[in-house]
């Protein structure tokens, strides 16, 4: 444990997070630096280790698409892939989709101050954070 009680490296007793401030609590350009100081090198270096090939080239736009170039950095991402629940396969896939529960969803929760998704309350951070679904 660390001098809050908790195992993270933040100081924020009432958070297993590494965050100081939460994101929501953030105003937009505290949010942009944040993003590139932290989560952008974070994330790139988890999808890059994932996957080098298919993630050469990782930016603002990878997960942002079109709002990176607007500057609105909206998401839900519509440029992300649409997430067909009916065909959803779930962890224990491989690829993909194992990377997003197993290293992507838990990291963005961590870097985000969020809280991880609950299926039982809807609530917390997941998949429709990012993407968008049918």
């Amino acid at each position: 444990t660390d001098a809050d009680g908790d195992t993270d490296a933040d100081t924020d007793a009432d958070s297993d997070t590494d965050v100081e401030t939460a994101w929501v609590d953030m105003e937009f350009e505290e949010r942009k630096t944040y993003m590139n100081s932290t989560i952008l090198p974070t994330m790139k270096a988890k999808f890059q280790e994932h996957d080098a090939e298919r993630f050469a080239t990782f930016n603002c736009a990878t997960c942002h698409g079109a709002g990176a170039q607007a500057g609105t950095y909206e998401m839900p991402s519509a440029d992300l892939p649409v997430l067909e629940f009916a065909n959803f396969p779930g962890p224990g896939d491989g690829g993909i989709n194992d990377f997003m529960y197993d290293v992507c969803a838990p990291e963005m929760v961590n870097l985000l101050g969020y809280e991880p998704f609950d299926p039982n309350t809807g609530e917390g951070f997941g998949c429709m954070q990012c993407h968008t679904g049918q």
